[in-house]
Parts: C-alpha cells; sequence; structure tokens
C-alpha cells in the first residue's frame, strides 16, 4: 500500500489533470456579443476588468458597485470599448432591496431575464 500511496494515485492524479486541462477550448468571444450580464462589484479591480472584457466583447452590460463616481468611468470607457450598450447602478449587494432593483432595472432594460 505504501508504494500505492506515494507514487501511483499521485502519478493518475497528474495525468488526469494534464487530460484535463489540455482539452480543446470551446470558448469564443462570440458567444458574448449582444447577451446581457450584470457585473456586481465593477468600480475596481476583477469586476471592472470583467466589465471590460465583456464590453470588448459586445455584450449589453449592467454594472454595479457602490461609488457612482467610479461606475460612470467605467460605463463610459465600456461604451468606447465596444459594449452594445451600459448602465449602472449604485449601492451594495448585501441589501437585498438593492439586489431586488437591480434585476428589476435589467428586466427594464433588458427584458424577461433568463437565468
Amino acid at each position: 500500500m505504501g508504494l500505492l500511496q506515494k507514487i501511483l494515485i499521485p502519478f493518475v492524479g497528474l495525468v488526469l489533470a494534464l487530460w484535463f486541462y489540455s482539452g480543446k477550448e470551446d470558448f469564443k468571444p462570440e458567444m458574448l456579443q449582444g447577451k446581457h450580464v450584470i457585473v456586481t462589484g465593477a468600480s475596481t479591480g476583477i469586476g471592472e476588468q470583467m466589465a471590460y472584457h465583456l464590453a470588448h466583447m459586445g455584450s449589453h452590460i449592467l454594472i454595479t458597485a457602490r461609488t457612482e463616481a467610479r461606475l460612470q468611468k467605467v460605463v463610459i470607457r465600456c461604451l468606447e470599448l465596444g459594449a452594445a450598450s451600459a448602465s449602472y447602478m449604485d449601492g451594495s449587494m448585501e441589501d437585498m432591496g438593492f439586489a431586488r432593483d437591480v434585476v428589476k432595472k435589467a428586466e427594464a432594460l433588458w427584458g424577461v431575464l433568463i437565468l
């Protein structure tokens, strides 16, 4: 059992990891063109960068964060990058009322949401 635990199991795990991560990449940026996306925490960091990437792909974007002035700048940049449309709402997703308002605004902008 010692040989199995020390060599064989890690080797099989390594082979499976290599097989899984070397698979064919099926994602194409065109898949998000014209799609409707809500990005939370989009005033800085990862959320902001996600908004820019989605904009570059031509998505309709609704971004949220707490800082309105920063969101306005991100919306302008998204439109410059090619977003089909870009809107924002300032507030905290910790507040369930705000989260419901975001969904209502998305429905008002885009119609029925498919989750």
